[in-house]
């Protein structure tokens, strides 16, 4: 392998790499999204208290 062949490696795993932290940042925003939903009320500013409920 010479160093045009590892420099061509190397960028497509930070490529993958680069992806995958945008596909867990995207996740990590959908699950705080319906998080939040389930413990909020429809009424404006109420919290379900019990979280076994939601």
């Amino acid at each position: 392998m010479n160093l045009e062949e590892l420099q061509q490696e190397l960028d497509e795993v930070r490529e993958h790499a680069q992806k995958v932290r945008e596909n867990i940042i995207k996740t990590q925003e959908r699950e705080d999204k319906r998080d939040k939903n389930r413990r909020t009320s429809r009424i404006r500013g109420a919290i379900i208290a019990n979280a076994a409920i939601a």
